[in-house]
């Protein structure tokens, strides 16, 4: 919108100024001064500590008087003062209101939010931190310090983008070249995308699987929101691929069942078969193998109501990244999750990072209301908060999507409506946020990563080769924020 200024020498409405335009006297100096000592009160507030960095400190007097070397015996010897106390209380005070409005799935008022944050630096589309803290990842990089006594698990749930191991595949990939582990974390007893999975060989009969949209079971009501029922004969087998290299092995096998039934179970990891007795139980059950594995079958040799819950295979330390894909999900069924399950598992297959990818399942080329959207999944990652309490949680924002208009392709008008509803529901969370379409490269991004062939020729969905952009550029943010110091305001863990 342009604007038009005044001619030289009228006056607008409720301007004091002469018409000349030209100050009183004395009103010069009074302003002067006045703005000197706002200055130097804002210079007073410890701005770094209290915006987790955003901001930085400041001091009026010392930049005018050049630094100041301490006096013999003062160092150490000064008061603190008060209002700088004040200022650390009442951060501290934000930040508790926050964590207790979130962790109750309440409304978080504006004033109580960090603010927004950009989401590019340079030619880095970052981590945008919206905890409450300013540290979002601080318990995910307190489980990479202890990665060699234990696995360090991240879940990636989401759709149809990522299903088959897009993505996943080459995060998992970069985050073991660097931190070590080995195998592809959980899998399911049956999928229907298995042979299109180039990370794990699977063969399998007489498993049905069963998810939370239309079933009411309480054994779906967890990250991967599903659950595998088969009779006697029922059986799964898992091959360990060529490639990636962190892919070929691993020297932990952990299965989560629950039964109502009594029988044998049998597995076999390369070394012969073995029996495994079940027994009736309303619990979670496991089978847990060790030594080095290069394959698992397992195969239910005579229980009446066998339900398996998941398997995983990874090593016992450095780092697994479980694909937990439902096609057409949009993620608001996620809000079902269970924390009473969540815990029951944890022992066995807890999460210290969960990755939330959805958004696109949801989204129409008209529509530019997503309100009703970003209400539900708040809902999501509050439940998924209060489910798995030592989880960091990222929620990524859609990526591109094509739309076709005449004879071209360009962006779906209403992305731009949809991200900017799932970036106020991570702030509103306090969770991390990263803008994967931005990441993809902004408005018309699918157009040229179709061009060079990174995407399927729907315009929506990424292929491998565009999966593996994806997490380059993903984890290089990730990368990014856990290198960035640590906010001296972050809350124990």
């Amino acid at each position: 919108m342009n604007t038009c200024s005044p001619p030289t020498g009228y006056l607008m409405e409720n301007d004091t100024r002469p018409a000349g335009g030209k100050e009183p006297p004395g009103r010069l100096f009074v302003t002067l001064a006045a703005a000197v000592a706002m200055v130097a009160a804002l210079s007073l507030v410890p701005w770094s500590r209290l915006t987790a960095g955003f901001l930085k400190d400041f001091n009026l007097l010392g930049d005018l008087a050049g630094e100041v070397s301490a006096l013999p015996g003062e160092a150490g010897d000064e008061a603190i003062d008060p209002a700088l106390i004040a200022a650390q209380q009442q951060a501290q005070a934000r930040i508790k209101a926050v964590s207790e409005a979130v962790a109750a799935g309440a409304e978080v008022p504006d004033s109580l939010l960090r603010p927004p944050v950009a989401p590019r630096r340079g030619d880095l589309v970052v981590l945008e931190d919206y905890s409450p803290g300013g540290d979002g990842l601080a318990r995910f990089r307190n489980a990479l310090a202890r990665r060699h006594t234990r696995p360090v698990r991240i879940a990636v749930i989401g759709d149809s983008y990522i299903e088959g191991d897009i993505f996943t595949m080459d995060l998992r990939e970069k985050l073991q070249e660097r931190y070590g582990g080995r195998g592809v974390g959980y899998v399911a007893p049956h999928n229907v995308v298995s042979g299109f999975r180039p990370t794990v060989r699977q063969t399998d009969s007489g498993w049905a699987d069963h998810d939370l949209r239309d079933d009411n079971s309480p054994l779906c009501r967890w990250l991967a929101g599903q659950r595998f029922t088969g009779a006697p004969g029922a059986t799964v087998t898992w091959r360990a691929a060529d490639a990636p290299p962190h892919v070929t092995g691993w020297n932990s096998a952990t299965i989560l069942f629950r039964s109502s039934g009594t029988g044998v179970v049998v597995t076999d990891s390369g070394s012969g078969p073995r029996q495994h007795s079940i027994t009736p139980s309303d619990r979670v059950q496991s089978i847990i193998i060790r030594g080095g594995m290069t394959s698992l079958r397992l195969t239910n040799k005579s229980v009446n109501g066998l339900t398996l819950i998941g398997v995983w295979l990874n090593d016992s330390t450095g780092v697994t990244v479980d694909n937990m894909s439902l096609r057409g999900n949009s993620g608001i069924t996620h809000r079902n999750v269970d924390p009473a399950l969540a815990r029951e598992m944890a022992p066995l297959a807890d999460y210290d990072l969960i990755v939330v990818e959805y958004g696109l399942n949801a989204l129409t080329a008209r529509q530019t209301d997503y309100s009703y959207y970003a209400s539900a999944m708040a809902a999501t990652l509050s439940r998924l908060k209060k489910s798995y309490p030592r989880a960091d949680i990222i929620m990524m924002g859609a990526g591109d999507r094509g739309h076709k208009r005449g004879a071209e392709v360009h962006s779906t008008p209403t992305l731009p409506y949809m991200i900017d509803a799932q970036r106020q529901t991570a702030r509103r969370a306090g969770v991390l946020f990263w803008d994967t379409r931005e990441a993809m490269g902004g408005d018309d991004a699918i157009v040229r990563w179709r061009a060079d062939r990174l995407v399927n020729t729907d315009y929506i969905h990424l292929n491998f080769r565009g999966g593996a952009r994806l997490a380059d550029l993903f984890a290089k943010a990730l990368d990014d924020a856990l290198t960035q110091p640590d906010s001296p305001l972050t809350p124990p863990r």
